[in-house]
C-alpha cells in the first residue's frame, strides 16, 4: 500500500513541477511579446512621423507660388502672350 501512496506522491511532483515549468515558460513568452509590440509600435510611431514630414514637404514642393518662382528664375519661362493663345475645342465622341 506505501508503494502506491509513493508513486501517486511521485506522480504529482512530477506533474506540479512540469507545471510550474510551463507556466514560468508562458510568462516569459508573454513579456518577450509585450517587448516585441513595444517595439513594433515604436517602430510605427517613427514611420508615421516621417510620413507627416514628408506629406508636408511634398505639399511645400507643389505649392504654386514656389512652382512659378522656378518657372521664371531657374526656367527663364513668362506668362504668354494673351493673343497667341489659342482654344482648342474638345472632340466630341459622337462624331
Amino acid at each position: 500500500m506505501k508503494r502506491g501512496v509513493a508513486f501517486y506522491v511521485i506522480v504529482a511532483a512530477v506533474s506540479a513541477g512540469a507545471a510550474a515549468l510551463a507556466h514560468v515558460w508562458v510568462r516569459m513568452q508573454v513579456v518577450e511579446l509585450g517587448y516585441e509590440i513595444a517595439r513594433e509600435k515604436t517602430a510605427g510611431d517613427q514611420l508615421a512621423m516621417a510620413n507627416a514630414r514628408l506629406r508636408i514637404e511634398v505639399e511645400g514642393l507643389k505649392n504654386p507660388a514656389r512652382v512659378e518662382q522656378l518657372a521664371k528664375e531657374d526656367l527663364k519661362m513668362t506668362p504668354p502672350d494673351p493673343i497667341k493663345i489659342r482654344v482648342i475645342p474638345p472632340v466630341l465622341a459622337n462624331r
